[in-house]
């Protein structure tokens, strides 16, 4: 059955106020599908950047077809709520709970915590966005900064 990887993560530019958010998505071959950053106002919570890059990259997907996705994250806090091995009560929950809605839907059959050295792609993906004035998508062309990594 054909499946995708969504790759997300997320960093933060404190001094200009900004969050920056990055997704990556491959089929089940590894080959490059997507990907796509987003600036966004940086509100002290980079868990809430974490979840907020995942649904970017949950919504991208959906829009392009791309489903049932496998999502990865580093961000074990993010992938625990996720689960609801953990519990939250702040702004982070609508978040989930959008995410769910997607879970519910089958859009997303697995949530997995990678460690960060296996994140590289979406990592770099979401550098670039802190260093662009708007928000970039790629369909199915590799961006050259993140090609060598793939």
């Amino acid at each position: 059955k054909n499946w995708f990887k969504l790759n997300s993560d997320a960093a933060i530019n404190e001094a200009d106020g900004l969050a920056g958010l990055g997704v990556v998505i491959r089929n089940s071959k590894g080959e490059f599908m997507t990907a796509s950053n987003y600036r966004r106002r940086f509100f002290g919570d980079i868990e809430l950047a974490e979840a907020s890059a995942i649904l970017e990259g949950i919504k991208l997907a959906e829009d392009l077809g791309l489903t049932p996705l496998v999502v990865e994250s580093d961000s074990i806090n993010v992938i625990r709520l996720m689960s609801r091995k953990i519990n939250s009560n702040l702004e982070i929950d609508w978040v989930i709970s959008e995410i769910s809605a997607f879970i519910c839907k089958k859009s997303l059959f697995a949530v997995k915590h990678i460690l960060r050295s296996y994140n590289s792609v979406a990592h770099k993906v979401v550098k670039m966005t802190l260093g662009q004035s708007e928000s970039c998508i790629w369909v199915q062309e590799t961006p050259p900064n993140i090609a060598f990594l793939l």
